[in-house]
């Protein structure tokens, strides 16, 4: 298929699965709604990284990044308030749980996730058009280019053993969503694929008991809490630590 087809073809599904996950965050049918309203978003934006310069594709990108800026903190009290409610701290939990769903109104009526469908309605005729006007030449050398310029800089994360494990975390992110919406052009393995997503889990695992652990420190109810944080973070660190290790191999291998 074309590159330009695929392109058109996966923001059509991302903007049907937008649609779902939005009318089941509104009607509330499971508290999944929003978490894959983000995971939607985030992967519109790594389709649409390798172009995003574009005229007809930076409105799109920009939409994308503001509904994900808007709905970031609300994600993280909606993970905390699940944490909590599993370690059965049911009072902590509840009165976060209850913003949480006096919030989601609001997104499901924000004109960030409005001008975010908006834009989404016209990107596949406007990239068309940019087509037709020959501004999408040599498009697929293009994005090969941009790819491996990210596979580089995550290369370069992983050969530094005192690089920010935050800012790792979303390398490891942008390029493992690279991978899905450019399988073609970003060749790795199906191991090295696993790997990725495992490091991502085990990441974002120890990036939530640290952002909880910190918290803590300033949020008076979630103090007896500190302590299991902290040591779950710890172990959490730990164990994706050896996952790194074997993706920064695995990745080693796929350029040789």
């Amino acid at each position: 298929m074309p590159v330009i087809d695929s392109i058109v073809a996966q923001a059509l599904r991302l903007d049907m699965a937008l649609h779902e996950a939005n009318a089941r965050m509104e009607a509330r049918t499971d508290d999944q709604g929003l978490h894959d309203l983000r995971v939607k978003a985030r992967r519109l934006k790594s389709l649409l990284r390798p172009i995003r310069k574009l005229d007809d594709v930076k409105s799109l990108d920009q939409a994308a990044s503001k509904f994900l800026k808007l709905t970031s903190p609300l994600r993280d009290l909606e993970v905390l308030a699940n944490e909590l409610a599993r370690k059965g701290a049911t009072k902590q939990a509840r009165s976060r749980q209850a913003a949480v769903g006096s919030a989601y109104a609001e997104i499901v009526q924000s004109p960030e996730l409005e001008q975010l469908f908006a834009e989404l309605d016209d990107f596949p005729s406007n990239l068309r058009a940019a087509d037709r006007n020959g501004e999408l030449r040599r498009l697929k050398k293009r994005i090969s280019r941009k790819l491996k310029k990210q596979l580089r800089r995550l290369q370069a994360a992983l050969d530094a053993p005192d690089h920010d494990r935050h800012k790792l975390r979303i390398l490891i992110k942008r390029l493992r969503y690279a991978h899905r919406a450019y399988p073609q052009l970003l060749p790795i393995s199906k191991k090295t694929a696993t790997a990725l997503m495992h490091a991502q889990a085990e990441l974002g695992d120890w990036h939530d008991q640290h952002l909880w652990s910190q918290n803590s420190s300033q949020e008076t109810d979630l103090q007896p809490l500190q302590a299991d944080w902290l040591t779950a973070a710890a172990a959490a660190l730990e164990e994706a630590e050896t996952t790194i290790a074997e993706l920064r191999t695995r990745l080693r291998r796929d350029s040789e």
